[in-house]
């Protein structure tokens, strides 16, 4: 035991003197043992002490007695440290206040709280929040006796606020008003270094945390996971949500709410209820990392607090500060269901993919959206079918013998950019054909996918990306398809659950790289993606989840009816059953679809039945707009029904920005609907997906956005028919939406 003390004290650096030779006694006390043994049987022989000369030997002892006493000394000065002053370390803004609180060298908690004036000027109370400001670092330890462990090879071990000590603080401000606070710790019993940066923005209700790592001896240590908040946090009421992966953590307290979470598609965070009422938050992510000379860094865990028990909105709120861009409607075709490769042997030739046919729809989209119909039409997509199949992303010169920029140049004079389609796993479309092209010229497969995170491939990726955009106009991207692991070893990258890291640091490479070229940049990164709110850190939409169209089993005499529930049902799925947290105004949900070679609809459809699907498909409150159509097969009345419908939604995409799913579940023939409120606005989609006549109860909910102090609002129907209540409403009131059999209806 005093060995061990003492050797934990010679690494903070006392008795440096002997330092050396202690370690030499320390690092060979198994042959230490052996040898004492060895000299009691043979006088002769040369044991390790055999080798100590008596004076040093009388010296080594001495100088172990001295730290040994100097050790117990130091620990009655850190059993003395309850009696130190609390030193108390603050941001602040116009919202919250975040404290740090230090006593002695010891990190003792944190508290956020909000002020007065915004949380009375939201109708709300001051409230706070307290935590012990713990943190984990679960690492592999690459040196003797790891901190706390008795045997050498206990190498596996979590860091946590009492493996440090507090030295100092650094506190700044930048020109845009963000403040940070550097608090810096020093190791003890070993020579890590730690730092924990708070971050509060100007209008921001949460503050954000990180730790950082370095090692001043370079001994090699491995972080495999990073765990920024690890707290213990008193005054929760009630657990509103558990978080999961890459899904935060909300709670209540008495008169307010609070959420936690890592701002990281692929984190971890969770809650665990302990005794008396305590609770620990945990936040983290696998990090796979040496720790060296210089400091590593996790990504930011964020502790928000609201001024009232409605945290989803809040939550909400705080989403909408982190996009990396601000939502906004975006129009687009899509080529899926109207041109494809030669390669399909089905596909008529004024339907293969070319600069003649692209140029043709481009007209007629013109003369149909744009001048007849004033749609505006944000950008023309190539999705599968411009590229060789047996290629690493290469443009078909056969189809395309002056490249994409005449294409571009054409669509720039109706303020349209030229999109393209990248299947990163390789594509659907004959995929074994790439490949097989692609193993052959040495990039990285696995199993029967490309691997994105490969250093070779994810190289390819990045010059695509930069070269469409700087040499072609490309101004949006729908990237289809990625798988999050790879445990192959010569790739160039971590394996095991490490690679999901690397590869989605190739994939953020990706949006860096095609934003830094063009910042009005739009990304779609579809099939792989998960419903992580942390994903509009890097991309304007994600998706769904599910199928691209599907046709539920609810009877229905619309084919496009079952299309619109199987949708629906998806949505309730991850909303509803899976208790995911994020908004539909940054989900791909597959379009209009109505092409030559297929549709959703059949040939003879009703329009009303086609314009439901156009409307409810806007009224959800999606941003982008997605219509995967044949341009020369819809009647007037369809173009109308989507002008309208597109113009009515970009009219009111403030408040349709914002939405709340409610009612039953679709796939049972219960009615449902999508709720939109901001200040003394609100809109309301409600569908009843079966025959018989029913109705929807919405609530005018302050918990969904609706001003608490709105009254006088009049519910008005507008869409199928017109109907004005003669009932004026408040907030909080229930409103009863009667539904015809299959009706779609907008209030």
């Amino acid at each position: 035991m005093e060995i061990r003390i003492l050797r934990e004290y010679l690494q903070k650096g006392a008795c440096q003197t002997y330092k050396d030779d202690f370690r030499i006694v320390s690092r060979r006390d198994r042959r230490l043992r052996a040898s004492t043994s060895v000299a009691a049987i043979n006088p002769d022989s040369k044991g390790f002490y055999g080798m100590v000369t008596s004076w040093s030997a009388f010296f080594l002892r001495s100088s172990i007695l001295l730290c040994i006493l100097g050790v117990t000394s130091l620990f009655a000065q850190q059993k003395d440290v309850s009696r130190s002053p609390v030193a108390e370390l603050s941001l602040q803004n116009e919202q919250v206040r975040c404290t740090v609180q230090i006593q002695g060298a010891r990190l003792l908690g944190d508290r956020l709280e909000t002020l007065a004036a915004w949380a009375a000027k939201n109708g709300g109370s001051v409230s706070s929040l307290q935590t012990d400001g713990d943190f984990g670092v679960d690492m592999m330890f690459t040196d003797w006796d790891a901190p706390g462990k008795a045997n050498n090879a206990e190498n596996l071990i979590v860091l946590t606020k009492d493996h440090f000590s507090y030295d100092r603080n650094v506190a700044s401000s930048s020109a845009d008003g963000v403040k940070e606070l550097r608090l810096f710790f020093s190791g003890v019993g070993h020579r890590l270094r730690l730092m924990i940066t708070y971050r509060l923005e100007p209008r921001a209700f949460y503050v954000k945390r990180s730790i950082a790592l370095m090692d001043s001896g370079a001994t090699g240590h491995f972080v495999r996971f990073f765990w920024p908040l690890n707290s213990k946090v008193t005054g929760v009421s009630r657990v509103v949500k558990d978080g999961g992966f890459g899904q935060p953590v909300a709670v209540t307290t008495k008169n307010s709410g609070a959420f936690f979470g890592l701002e990281y598609p692929a984190s971890y965070n969770m809650i665990e209820a302990g005794a008396k009422g305590v609770f620990t938050i945990r936040c983290g992510e696998e990090f796979g990392e040496r720790v060296g000379k210089n400091w590593i860094q996790s990504n930011w865990g964020v502790e928000g607090i609201t001024p009232d028990t409605f945290v989803k909105l809040w939550f909400d709120r705080y989403v909408n500060d982190i996009r990396v861009a601000p939502l906004r409607p975006y129009s687009l075709y899509n080529s899926w269901y109207d041109l494809r490769s030669p390669e399909y042997p089905r596909w008529s030739k004024d339907n293969i993919m070319s600069e003649q046919t692209s140029f043709k729809m481009v007209d007629i989209l013109r003369r149909n959206m744009i001048e007849k119909h004033g749609i505006k039409l944000d950008a023309f997509v190539l999705d599968d079918g411009w590229d060789v199949y047996g290629s690493d992303w290469v443009l078909r010169k056969e189809q395309w013998p002056n490249g994409l920029k005449p294409l571009s140049d054409e669509l720039k004079k109706t303020g349209t950019s030229l999109g393209i389609w990248i299947g990163p796993t390789g594509g659907y479309s004959l995929r074994n054909l790439r490949l097989n092209w692609m193993k052959e010229h040495g990039y990285e497969i696995v199993n029967n996918m490309l691997c994105v995170g490969g250093e070779k491939y994810s190289a390819l990726l990045q010059k695509r990306v930069s070269d469409f955009v700087q040499n072609d106009g490309v101004g949006y991207f729908k990237w289809d398809g990625i798988q999050f692991s790879c445990s192959e070893p010569n790739h160039g990258h971590p394996i095991d659950v490490y690679s999901r890291r690397a590869i989605l640091h190739s994939v953020e490479q990706m949006c860096r790289t095609a934003r830094e070229k063009n910042p009005g940049m739009f990304l779609n990164i579809t099939s792989g993606t998960w419903m992580s709110p942390w994903w509009v850190k890097y991309s304007n939409t994600i998706w769904m989840q599910g199928a691209d169209y599907g046709f539920a089993d609810v009877p229905s005499i619309s084919s496009r009816d079952g299309a619109i529930t199987y949708r629906d049902f998806v949505l309730y799925e991850d909303w509803k059953l899976k208790g995911l947290w994020f908004p539909i105004a940054n989900l791909m949900t597959h379009g209009i679809i109505k092409g030559k070679n297929f549709s959703v609809g059949t040939s003879d459809e009703p329009l009303d039945k086609f314009t439901d699907d156009v409307l409810l498909y806007f009224a959800r409150g999606v941003s982008m707009y997605e219509l995967y159509i044949s341009p020369d097969i819809l009647s007037d009345g369809e173009w109308t029904s989507i002008s309208r419908s597109m113009a009515w939604a970009r009219q009111n995409f403030d408040v349709l920005m914002t939405t709340e799913l409610i009612g039953g579940n679709p796939m049972k023939g219960e009615t449902y609907g999508y709720v939109h409120f901001k200040g003394a606005r609100g809109i309301i989609a409600a569908r009843n997906p079966v025959i018989a006549a029913s109705k929807l109860k919405v609530e005018l909910a302050v918990s969904r956005g609706l001003d608490r102090k709105a009254a006088g609002l009049v519910l008005q129907r507008v869409y199928p028919t017109r109907w004005t209540s003669t009932v004026l409403h408040k907030a909080g009131d229930v409103v009863t939406l009667p539904l015809e059999g299959f009706e779609t209806a907008v209030y």
